[in-house]
């Protein structure tokens, strides 16, 4: 009877060793079926955590790069929760245009593309942003479509953008640019669920993003065999400055028509956000509006007076994305915290009104303002006071 368990033991020893395998496809069932528990409990919070993203990109005016990054992707606080892991980091410091892709860590064929926005203390970055007189064809549309405009000064970033190039290991890629990650993300999904890409920016990044958000679209629809109403492409521009004409803005608005992919388009805008609720038309409203002194309310007439006489000039008519009318232009009410903005009734310097109206703009004051936990400074100051 002894020696039968002995033989018992040691057949059931040599199974386990001949069969292993067998015992690691269970574990890994098991770890499957425990991620897919796990992804059926995630869900995006898409306008807190597309913002966050937005915000980490700023942070590279701080002089944050690719690590400093990850740092603050792996951040578990943060409205992203570290659940997004960084795949492609480009950037051209002297054109102060950078992007960076991410994937979610849980959710299959989830990504986020993310251009940052403007640097106060840029030159070229200014020049993005301001340079509204004259425009530059939109040349990233499918053949065929009629010629679309938008700010020649928006056109800059819009090259430094297309062009950047990075590795990317995750798909064994080198000097990859935009396209490139586009591309290998369909050929890298395996079809059987759906694939979902978003874009997000911030400020001039916002508007940075409704530009890739078309012309990603044009990549998208020129790759073939994609099925239908499987590709969801997403796009959130925060607090963009309005620097497109009519045409591309109806052009864009239009993208949520498209019968194969589905689009998704929002902009998103602080009441009182004086960089993307002001277009060049209106900037004199702006100067009436405030409770300047006398003396700074002279200069800042001046200045925007002879602004809007260059862009009369031009014939020139930019528009902001997303009208009220189509349901794609959403408006929050802003939730700052009054005791980081004590100022007295005038404005009597540049600093004070930096303070008063662009404090509206801020990254974190949006995240306040969504109720998304505020992404950490590098440095102390804000990037205009440094």
């Amino acid at each position: 009877m002894k020696r039968k368990t002995n033989y018992a033991l040691l057949a059931m020893a040599l199974c386990i060793l001949l069969f292993g395998g067998c015992k690691k496809n269970e574990l890994k069932d098991i770890t499957s079926t425990n991620n897919r528990l796990k992804q059926e409990g995630i869900k995006i919070d898409e306008l807190k955590e597309m913002l966050t993203l937005s915000a980490i990109t700023m942070r590279y005016h701080e002089g944050a790069r690719e690590k400093e990054t990850k740092d603050l992707l792996a951040q578990k606080d943060l409205a992203t929760k570290g659940n997004w892991d960084l795949i492609w980091y480009a950037d051209n410091n002297m054109l102060s245009a950078q992007i960076m892709i991410v994937k979610h860590h849980y959710l299959p064929n989830t990504y986020a593309i993310v251009p940052k926005g403007q640097k106060q203390n840029n030159v070229f970055s200014l020049y993005q942003g301001f340079n509204v007189l004259g425009h530059k064809e939109f040349t990233w549309v499918p053949p065929g479509q009629k010629p679309l405009y938008f700010a020649s000064g928006a056109h800059q970033i819009a090259d430094a953008m297309f062009n950047l190039k990075a590795d990317s290991p995750n798909f064994n890629l080198h000097d990859a640019k935009v396209s490139d990650m586009i591309k290998a993300m369909i050929n890298n999904w395996d079809k059987n669920s759906p694939i979902t890409i978003y874009v997000a920016g911030h400020s001039l990044g916002g508007a940075n993003a409704s530009m890739l958000g078309v012309y990603i679209h044009t990549a998208l629809s020129s790759i073939p065999n994609i099925p239908d109403k499987k590709v969801n492409l997403r796009i959130f521009n925060y607090a963009g400055p309005n620097l497109f004409e009519q045409d591309f803005a109806d052009y864009y608005n239009n993208l949520r028509n498209d019968q194969h992919i589905n689009v998704f388009e929002q902009a998103v805008v602080i009441r009182g956000d004086v960089v993307s609720n002001y277009f060049p038309q209106a900037f004199d409203q702006m100067v009436e509006e405030q409770n300047y002194n006398s003396v700074m309310k002279v200069t800042v007439k001046g200045m925007v007076g002879a602004f809007n006489l260059a862009l009369k000039a031009s014939g020139e008519k930019f528009i902001p994305l997303g009208f009220e009318s189509d349901g794609s232009r959403m408006y929050l009410i802003n939730k700052q915290d009054p005791k980081k903005f004590e100022l007295d009734g005038k404005i009597s310097t540049p600093k004070e009104w930096i303070n008063t109206y662009l404090y509206n703009h801020l990254p974190n004051n949006y995240l306040a303002t969504v109720g998304a936990p505020e992404v950490p400074h590098l440095e102390h100051n804000e990037p205009w006071q440094n």
